[in-house]
């Protein structure tokens, strides 16, 4: 078996651990020599939209959907279901009947870069305006994290500013696509040289301002990308519970 080879087969099977792990999903349910390699180890989305699952069939929960012309990392073939990395580099498995294989380069958007330490220090100045109005700090939420950072990367990619994406509809679009459970929900975006900037700036505009204080809000996701027009695309969500 070649290195090559022998890598991917190893990262298979690290996957499939985590899954049995953390999902439950029994070994016996799907034998290994069920499982086949993708062709170009890449697919693309021809469904409007697209469960992805935590197990190989539909009676597994949903972690995320994609969406229409998505690229997704492809490892291996299920029993008719792809397990696949998504754009925000989780991992879960989809119906294969409904997308293709891909032959071209797998774009900058399916590998989301993280700023974890900007992120950070933006929650952290947000908590201390909230602080000073006698507000609950946010709390990162990691599932609005993975949100906050699609969008910023589609806003880069798709070369818009705008609160709603051509690709994923508004704020309310994503967070219900999404599953995500909130009784109350906000969106900040901004286009800024860096974190300090962008909380001046945000104070400065009342329904920003507003978003921030909210003390309705307890939950937060913050996602930073790379901008050759702004240095930063920032997003931020909020929700309340």
């Amino acid at each position: 078996m070649k290195k090559k080879n022998l890598s991917l087969a190893v990262i298979i099977i690290i996957i499939i651990l985590v899954i049995v792990v953390f999902t439950g999903v029994k070994i016996t349910e799907a034998k290994m020599e069920d499982y086949k390699k993708v062709d170009n180890n890449a697919v693309q989305v021809i469904a409007n939209i697209l469960n992805v699952r935590i197990g190989p069939g539909t009676n597994y929960s949903i972690v995320s959907r994609v969406f229409q012309g998505d690229i997704l990392r492809a490892y291996a073939d299920i029993n008719g279901w792809y397990l696949i990395q998504t754009a925000d580099n989780y991992f879960g498995l989809i119906r294969a009947d409904f997308v293709k294989s891909y032959k071209g380069k797998i774009p900058v958007e399916n590998n989301v870069n993280t700023n974890e330490k900007q992120e950070q220090q933006l929650l952290n100045l947000i908590n201390e305006q909230r602080k000073k109005s006698g507000v609950k700090s946010l709390k990162f939420d990691e599932n609005l994290k993975r949100i906050a950072r699609i969008k910023a990367q589609d806003m880069v990619n798709g070369n818009y500013f705008s609160n709603t994406s051509k690709k994923y509809g508004s704020p309310f679009d994503m967070l219900n696509n999404n599953k995500i459970r909130y009784k109350t929900a906000g969106e900040n975006i901004a286009g800024s040289a860096d974190v300090q900037q962008t909380i001046k700036a945000w104070m400065k505009v009342d329904s920003h301002k507003k978003n921030i204080l909210n003390k309705n809000y307890n939950y937060t996701g913050i996602g930073i990308a790379k901008s050759k027009d702004y240095g930063l695309i920032i997003v931020e969500e909020f929700i309340g519970r």
